[in-house]
């Protein structure tokens, strides 16, 4: 309905890999349900920090739905990635940051972030 309403077609899954690089899935909304529960694409997507890791499952974060303004047709939403099992994957920035926001605030620091979108 949310898709249906707001004309979007695609969801974007997307997660940041071990290097930092942007990566992601995009998935048509007839799928998008399933996939938000069981993962990835086709149910997984590849995380390598070396040749022996298993593939991880892409979990969306719904809270980041953000449908694009540059294509209206495709939401973004990023993701959380977690082993086969369902463990979170202890490498994945995305952990790393959420962990340090914790520490912040357990401080009584609040993280603020923007993302400055830059073309080359």
């Amino acid at each position: 309905e949310f898709a249906d309403q707001r004309g979007i077609q695609y969801f974007l899954f997307a997660y940041i890999d071990i290097l930092g690089i942007h990566r992601g899935k995009l998935v048509p909304k007839s799928s998008v349900n399933r996939l938000a529960k069981e993962g990835g694409y086709h149910g997984r997507v590849v995380f390598v920090s070396s040749f022996t890791d298993p593939d991880m499952v892409a979990i969306p974060d719904t809270s980041t739905l953000t449908q694009l303004p540059w294509k209206p047709d495709v939401a973004w939403m990023m993701c959380d990635l977690y082993s086969q099992a369902g463990v979170l994957f202890e490498q994945s920035p995305r952990l790393a940051l959420k962990r340090q926001i914790e520490r912040l605030a357990k401080m009584g620091n609040k993280w603020v972030l923007k993302s400055g979108l830059e073309f080359e």
